[in-house]
């Protein structure tokens, strides 16, 4: 995922709601975010570390991938100097594509990968 939702929500106390799954904004929002130049302006990054796994194990549990379908959580380090931003979610209803799973299984070695079937 890309970025965090912000402190707005929590705030407020909303909740957020991904197909059946449900959970409070106050779990993931977090300040902070990049000005002009590439400057960071927030908490130090490395607090986010847990709100951006939560905020991905969240989005995860709302897809409803359905018999037969699949969705998973590949880490890949795109992201260096304090990033957090480093998975991705993939997802399928219904049959799933060969050539995806198998992608992804084959580049499984020396990452991070969380599986869910359907």
């Amino acid at each position: 995922p890309c970025c965090l939702p912000p402190p707005v929500h929590a705030r407020r106390g909303d909740f957020f709601e991904i197909g059946r799954h449900r959970f409070a904004a106050a779990d993931v929002a977090a300040a902070g975010g990049f000005q002009a130049g590439g400057v960071w302006r927030g908490p130090p990054r490395s607090h986010l570390a847990a709100r951006f796994e939560r905020w991905t194990g969240h989005l995860l549990q709302g897809i409803e991938s359905g018999q037969g379908g699949a969705s998973a959580v590949e880490e890949r380090r795109v992201q260096v100097r304090g990033g957090f931003q480093n998975a991705f979610i993939f997802a399928e209803r219904g049959a799933r594509t060969p050539r995806l799973w198998d992608g992804l299984a084959a580049r499984r070695a020396g990452g991070v990968t969380r599986l869910r079937g359907g």
